[in-house]
C-alpha cells in the first residue's frame, strides 16, 4: 500500500520534502524500526565540494527529533557517499565507526541499515534505519530499497520545474524547503502550544486551506516570523484562509 501510494504521488506535481517525510514514516513502519531518516549529501558548501550530509525527513518511535550524528555519520554516511547498502546486524559487536558506535549504544540502538539513494549513477544520500533491537530475518529489507530507489525517482523527476534541471540541484531544493519546514513547524508549535508532530499535521493543513504546497507555505510563515516575530498571526499564515458567504437569494 505505501509502494502504491508513493509511486501514485509521483506521476503527478508533488512537493518534495513531503515526499521525503512520507519515505521516512512508510520506512520505519514497514520496517518495524525504531527511527528512519532521509539523508541527503549536500553537493556544495559555501562552492567547494562537500561530503556533509543532513537528515531532511524523520520519523521516530517516540517522537523525538532524530539524532544528527547517529544518521549522518557511520553507515548512513558511507551509503550516501558509497552508493552501495551498509548494514550492522548488531552494533555492538562490529569495529567500525567508533564514535558512531559510542552514540548507538548511548541512545540503546541496536542494529542498522543505511539503503543509497541512486540516480543515473549519482550518489544522493542514504534512506537510514536504527532499531532497538537486533536486524533479525523477519524484517522485507527489500522495502528499505525500494523506498530509496523511490526517493530517487523523485528527486531526478521531480516537479515540472525539476524536470529540467540536474539532480544535485533537486537536493538543493530539498535541503532549503526543508530547513524552511522546520523552522515553520517550530513557529506553529510554539504558536499553537502543540507538539512537533501534530504542528507538522497542522502545517500540512493550512497548506492545503491556503491552496498551496506544504513547502510553499511553511515558507511563507517563516516570511511572516521574519517581519513581525511577536506576532505569530501576522500575515494570516497561521490561520485559514477567510471563506467568503454564499450568495443570497432573495425572492420576491
Amino acid at each position: 500500500m505505501a509502494i502504491a501510494d508513493l509511486a501514485s504521488t509521483l506521476t503527478g506535481d508533488f512537493d518534495l520534502p513531503v515526499v521525503m517525510q512520507t519515505v521516512a514514516r512508510y520506512a520505519r513502519e514497514g520496517l518495524t524500526a525504531y527511527s528512519a531518516t532521509v539523508v541527503l549529501v549536500d553537493p556544495y558548501v559555501l562552492g567547494a565540494p562537500s561530503r556533509a550530509a543532513h537528515i531532511v525527513a524523520e520519523s521516530v518511535a517516540d517522537r523525538r527529533e532524530a539524532d544528527q550524528m547517529l544518521n549522518s555519520t557511520g553507515p548512513g554516511l558511507e551509503s550516501a557517499l558509497g552508493g552501495a547498502t551498509t548494514m550492522m546486524a548488531e552494533i555492538a559487536d562490529d569495529t567500525r565507526w567508533p564514535a558512531y558506535r559510542e552514540r548507538a549504544a548511548l541512545l540503546g540502538m541496536r542494529s542498522v541499515r543505511a539503503y543509497p539513494i541512486n540516480a543515473l549513477s549519482v550518489v544522493l544520500g542514504s534512506v537510514v534505519i536504527h532499531t532497538s533491537e537486533p536486524w533479525g530475518v523477519g524484517r522485507p529489507n527489500g522495502l528499505g530499497q525500494l523506498l530509496a530507489d523511490l526517493t530517487a525517482l523523485a528527486l531526478t523527476v521531480g516537479t515540472a520545474r525539476e524536470r529540467r534541471d540536474h539532480a544535485s540541484t533537486a537536493v538543493g531544493r530539498v535541503l532549503e524547503g526543508s530547513a524552511s519546514m522546520a523552522f515553520a513547524i517550530g513557529i506553529i508549535a510554539a504558536a499553537r502550544g502543540i507538539d512537533p508532530d501534530a504542528a507538522r499535521q497542522e502545517l500540512t493543513r493550512l497548506a492545503r486551506a491556503h491552496d498551496v504546497t506544504t513547502t510553499e507555505h511553511a515558507t511563507a510563515i517563516v516570511a511572516g516570523h521574519d517581519s513581525a516575530p511577536g506576532d505569530p498571526t501576522a500575515g494570516g499564515t497561521l490561520i485559514p484562509p477567510a471563506v467568503p458567504d454564499p450568495p443570497r437569494y432573495f425572492t420576491s
